[in-house]
């Protein structure tokens, strides 16, 4: 007959085995109750429909991972961590010009990169939209304000609409729109840091003294600006090392080369007209900086930005 003692010492041990053995009964009655729920998951997937575009879509899909979305919400849109955007407004793409939408995208934007480039640094989510506005003013894309916002891991385009059928004025252009989704593009991969910037463009430019040499309360000229090697139309205050890095990625990717040279200019002229040559580039370091940022896409990311500028 057991002692007492001995009954006290072999109590725990029949708790835990008759905790165990309620354990596994729970489980297996979980197990026993549970379904598939009919809810469909949220995410995103494609086709979106069956027309001959989303055909397109599904193979832009396997090339590089991305999801080109028409149909979408305003939580799909503006989602970001920190809440939702309240900027942008958005409107899903007019599906009778979504096939020449990507054709634009194709002249003007994809072809410039490799697939693997794009399938690197695509977001996830890749919104054609018939209305991108910020703050109600109309943008070909994301992050072609002074600062981005936007939504989590996605880009934007606009023109998915019946005025895609004659981009032609002189502010609605097919140059206009390359520049502007490129540069849209690459900014956001530098913001998101996702892309860096080229050590010896910020070696050129001292980015700490005033920019004007004799009245630091006056506001420089533009032959100030281009004496520093900053681009014309600058504030008083001297630019950021991404700031600057802004400015001459937009310019070549918005610019001819034979513009960017062009002698015909003046040391006054705010424009891109002439900024590599001597009449503006007084002291070479606009060149410099070209060099090194064109040097800098081409070897680290395999993008040549002055092919793009050229629409060639």
């Amino acid at each position: 007959m057991k002692t007492n003692q001995q009954l006290h010492l072999l109590m725990p041990k029949y708790i835990l085995v008759l905790c165990l053995l309620f354990m596994l009964a729970a489980c297996k009655k979980t197990e026993e109750k549970l379904s598939p729920t009919e809810r469909p998951e949220y995410g995103y997937s494609v086709p979106q429909g069956n027309n001959n575009f989303d055909d397109r879509i599904v193979a832009y899909h396997k090339r590089w991972g991305t999801y080109l979305l028409y149909k979408f919400n305003v939580q799909d849109f503006t989602w970001q961590i920190t809440g939702y955007d309240k900027y942008y407004k958005s409107v899903g793409s007019n599906e009778a010009y979504i096939n020449q939408q990507l054709d634009l995208l194709d002249n003007t934007f994809f072809k410039y990169y490799q697939d693997s480039t794009l399938t690197k640094y695509l977001p996830s989510k890749f919104f054609l939209c018939s209305s991108l506005t910020f703050q109600n003013k109309r943008v070909d894309a994301f992050a072609l304000t002074s600062t981005f916002i936007g939504g989590y891991e996605s880009f934007a385009v606009n023109w998915g609409n019946k005025g895609i059928l004659n981009i032609s004025s002189p502010i609605d252009s097919v140059s206009i729109f390359r520049g502007n989704v490129n540069y849209s593009f690459l900014k956001i991969m530098n913001l998101k840091g996702r892309m860096g910037m080229s050590d010896v463009f910020q070696s050129i430019t001292d980015y700490v003294a005033t920019i004007s040499p004799t009245a630091p309360a006056t506001n420089p000229t533009n032959a100030d600006l281009y004496k520093r090697g900053f681009l014309g139309n600058s504030s008083i205050s001297t630019p950021s090392n991404q700031t600057d890095w802004y400015s001459y990625l937009q310019v070549i990717l918005s610019n001819k080369y034979a513009n960017l040279i062009n002698p015909a200019t003046t040391a006054t002229d705010v424009s891109a007209k002439g900024i590599l040559s001597p009449v503006k580039d007084v002291n070479g370091l606009v060149r410099r900086k070209y060099d090194a940022m064109i040097k800098f896409y081409k070897e680290v990311y395999n993008i040549d930005l002055q092919k793009i500028g050229d629409g060639l």
